[in-house]
């Protein structure tokens, strides 16, 4: 065989090889702001993800990531806890490229069902909430809202104009906010609004944290130190007092959190590495 042609034949071989790396690689999109209306997040909720294979898109897309934040309440992700859940879901991290934003804001919201009309005439909307929470008298950082710190009040124009501009979600009774904790100083009259709200922290950065780890009905029980601060439902990132390995847990009582794990589901695809497939496009189980 002349030169020319073998050199021509090898470089034909390395074009397809290349070819097929690059098409190995999930791309994982994030977005900047996300509503949710479910229990959980799936990563298919906070990302678009790109393959050439619809299963391992289907796979991906429907990964538990965490709880969802309660309704009327939003919460902030970043890129490297998105990468730390997927590596604890079984997925090979370096057959993934992430791109979209650093962060991404999660709202959630109630379920809305559309009205059943029983009869030919036209239904009424229902009349705006005229009535708004606001602080009684100024409130600090950290501090626990009790009844006695808000009040109700009629929404005027002005409140409206002032909740306009803000862009924050405010609330419409005393329950809603009665035991969460000021992330920042309001004076009095205040309209209350979701940002300005937390539930009260349980772990603080430097405490000791019990940590439970379930697993094929098998529970583990560590001790771990926090490196970050976090109320109920919420990850924060922990610390091992054994091999200093850090790691995200959810934040379960008063300085104790879970090591997240997604249960089975009926139906559902298991969490595959990106990049294990066969040559016929089958996706493999990933390994254990």
């Amino acid at each position: 065989m002349p030169r020319s042609t073998t050199r021509k034949t090898l470089v034909f071989f390395l074009l397809i090889l290349a070819s097929g790396f690059s098409a190995d690689a999930a791309e994982i999109q994030l977005k900047r702001n996300v509503t949710s209306q479910g229990s959980l997040i799936l990563l298919g909720d906070i990302a678009a993800v790109l393959d050439s294979d619809p299963k391992v898109i289907s796979s991906l897309e429907r990964i538990e990531l965490f709880p969802a934040p309660a309704v009327g309440r939003a919460r902030t992700v970043r890129v490297r806890e998105v990468r730390e859940l997927l590596r604890l879901n079984g997925v090979d991290l370096a057959a993934c490229q992430f791109s979209g934003v650093e962060t991404t804001r999660i709202v959630s919201r109630p379920i809305t069902k559309p009205a059943k009309v029983f009869s030919s005439n036209p239904i009424t909307p229902p009349k705006p909430t005229d009535t708004i929470v606001v602080t009684a008298r100024p409130l600090k950082r950290g501090e626990l809202v009790s009844q006695a710190d808000i009040a109700i009040r009629p929404v005027t124009d002005t409140t409206r104009r002032i909740a306009a501009i803000r862009g924050g979600a405010t609330f419409h009774q005393m329950s809603d906010v009665v035991g969460f904790e000021m992330t920042r100083a309001v004076g009095a009259n205040q309209p209350l609004e979701a940002r300005m709200l937390r539930r009260p922290l349980l772990v603080r950065r430097g405490d000791a944290i019990q940590v439970i780890s379930r697993a094929a009905g098998v529970t583990v029980r560590t001790t771990a130190r926090a490196t970050q601060e976090g109320a109920l439902g919420e990850l924060v990132m922990l610390q091992s007092e054994e091999n200093r390995e850090k790691y995200l847990a959810l934040v379960t009582g008063l300085r104790q959190a879970e090591v997240y794990a997604s249960g089975t589901v009926v139906g559902s695809p298991p969490a595959v590495k990106a990049d294990r497939r066969s040559k016929n496009g089958s996706i493999r189980s990933p390994r254990r």
